[in-house]
């Protein structure tokens, strides 16, 4: 606020200038070498020190603006409102809930972060500021032509009708055919994307041809509506040159016959004709200004709409309520545990149980129940197997257990100080890095060199290719010598180690990830579908391990000072039951805990 106060004051001072500066000019014409002053000279008798010191003053002000602009320039307006918008709208991104989510696509996010923001912030905000100056000038160029010459008044009240009813009659139609455009270009990123993201679809059904087709027609209609709005553009642009123009020739033949009559006197002449000119570039000015807005409020509808939409958040706040307050409540040390400990889990916080009391759930806008009225308990520190038929609602089951949903109604306690990962099915690989992709949280490394050494017998112990191995070993130095992240990185030689991976790397990598990260609670959707027999039972007994040693590849000798680990897991061979302390069973007629030798073929789907 006090930066853009800053702008529009130093702007007015500019227009305060201008007019002084006239006035000046008419006072050298008229009074110092004019043959009828009415005004002293600034020094008596001196012709030629009055006009060294007119020049002064016609200088110094003009070059104390300049260091006023220079200083203007480093506030950083412009600057910092679109940060800060384009910080706002990724951070409410990140927060979508999964309806908002599915509201927009992400070429339109990615459309409104680079282009909208800048049309909200170049056309709009920092728009006004020249608006708001244009305007001053024109009100300090009025002063002058109505107090100097009345008869100028009514040329320039029609010049200003006219300008304001034209803005009135065009400005609707500019604002239609700026947001046919911008709509154009959302659709052409969207088929690029679309393109890029599927690749593999669209080449293994021989889409290519389709794909092209519907580009090329995206980009022919971006084109009729750019030469529709470049049309438009000149009129709009040449529209308010020629009314100034006519208002300065105007007053050529009406205010010279004045001087001819010797109702006027030349600096007076000669000022105002300046000053008209000056008037109709102010009136070209606020014109295109006006205009211009016009580019920022399809913008500001699109950023408004985005920001407004439903995000997660405030689902997340009472559920994690609602977390701390059981875990406080529960936490109480039992008065006859000395010291606060168990004799056989260690800290007493362990022994508190993650359970589902009478929950439900449905997801939004349907009216048929997922689950209903479930009533689950298990201990910390054990590894809990998920089965059931197909469309049973397994992966909803797992999402609830991954805190990714909340239950509609009922209470599902975790207790509050366990972190919770969940780890889809899909393996997922962020644009970056590969050591940035298996470590996420290396801002809690208290040793690299031990932390490091952690991640490359994780990835050897979970069955990574040695050709990834080898990566890891040559990238390690860089990595740890990198002081920023390279996430979302365009250059292709951050990324390039992606091209040479099989997937089962990937799928490799994004387990691996998991056990780097170490949460108390692992939920796991499907993790061996896509491993071969061996490479499934590798990552068995690293699950088995991370469970058993609260973690892997950490030092036996803080075991006892390390937090249980837990971990639902969602089996799909029949070998992963062996690993299961205990199994629960979801159907579609609830869900519930069964023994092992209750498991049928079914159920691994």
């Amino acid at each position: 606020a006090n930066n853009s106060a800053i702008t529009l004051s130093v702007d007015q001072l500019h227009n305060i200038n201008f007019l002084c500066g006239i006035y000046l000019v008419q006072y050298v014409a008229d009074d110092v070498i004019g043959d009828h002053p009415s005004r002293p000279l600034l020094v008596p008798g001196d012709i030629e020190k009055t006009l060294f010191g007119v020049a002064a003053l016609y200088f110094i002000p003009q070059a104390f603006l300049v260091l006023l602009e220079l200083w203007k320039a480093r506030l950083e307006i412009a600057e910092k409102s679109r940060a800060a918008l384009q910080e706002n709208i990724f951070r409410k991104f990140m927060y979508y809930n999964s309806t908002s989510r599915s509201m927009i696509s992400t070429s339109e996010v990615s459309l409104a972060m680079v282009q909208d923001v800048s049309d909200m912030v170049d056309s709009g905000y920092m728009n006004v500021f020249a608006l708001v100056k244009n305007i001053g000038k024109l009100v300090v160029s009025s002063y002058f032509i109505v107090s100097e010459s009345s008869e100028a008044l009514l040329p320039l009240v029609v010049f200003s009708l006219a300008t304001a009813s034209y803005v009135a009659v065009r400005y609707e139609d500019d604002v239609r055919l700026r947001e046919k455009v911008s709509d154009e270009q959302a659709s052409i990123l969207g088929v690029v994307q679309e393109g890029s993201l599927r690749y593999q679809l669209v080449s293994d059904y021989f889409m290519r041809p389709k794909m092209e087709e519907s580009l090329e027609n995206n980009i022919g209609r971006l084109n009729a509506a750019t030469v529709e709005l470049g049309t438009e553009g000149v009129v709009n642009e040449y529209f308010p040159v020629l009314l100034s123009t006519a208002l300065v020739a105007g007053w050529i033949a009406l205010g010279g016959e004045g001087v001819m009559k010797g109702e006027m006197q030349v600096g007076i002449y000669l000022a105002t004709i300046s000053v008209f000119k000056e008037v109709g570039d102010s009136f070209q000015d606020i014109f295109a200004a006006t205009l211009n807005l016009s580019k920022a409020i399809g913008p500001a509808q699109k950023l408004t709409y985005y920001l407004n939409l439903e995000t997660d958040l405030l689902e997340r706040k009472a559920t994690n309520r609602e977390r701390r307050l059981a875990s406080k409540v529960l936490r109480q040390p039992p008065p006859r545990i000395p010291n606060g400990y168990l004799e056989d889990v260690g800290c007493y916080t362990d022994g508190l149980s993650i359970c589902f009391e009478d929950v439900s759930f449905r997801y939004p806008g349907t009216t048929r129940d997922i689950f209903r009225n479930i009533n689950l308990t298990c201990p910390q520190g054990e590894v809990v197997a998920i089965v059931g038929p197909l469309s049973s609602g397994k992966n909803t089951f797992m999402k609830i257990l991954g805190l990714v949903l909340a239950p509609t109604k009922g209470t599902f306690f975790i207790p509050s100080h366990l972190r919770v990962l969940h780890v889809p099915e899909t393996p997922m690989i962020l644009r970056a890095s590969l050591w940035e992709n298996l470590v996420l949280g290396r801002q809690y490394w208290e040793d690299d060199e031990f932390e490091s050494n952690r991640v490359i017998k994780i990835c050897r112990r979970i069955g990574c290719s040695d050709s990834l191995m080898r990566l890891l070993q040559e990238s390690r130095d860089e990595f740890l010598s990198r002081t920023e992240s390279t996430i979302g990185a365009i250059r292709g030689s951050i990324t390039s180690w992606k091209r040479r991976l099989s997937y089962t790397d990937v799928v490799l990598i994004n387990l691996a990830r998991a056990f780097i990260y170490s949460p108390e609670v692992l939920v796991m959707s499907r993790p061996v579908q896509s491993l071969s027999d061996h490479a499934a039972s590798q990552v068995r007994v690293c699950l088995r391990e991370f469970v058993r040693n609260r973690g892997m590849e950490l030092p036996a000798s803080g075991h006892s000072m390390r937090r249980q680990r837990t971990a639902f897991v969602s089996f799909v061979r029949p070998e992963g039951i062996g690993l299961a302390d205990r199994i629960w069973q979801v159907t579609r007629q609830g869900i519930k805990e069964i023994h092992h030798e209750d498991v049928l073929r079914e159920d691994f789907q």
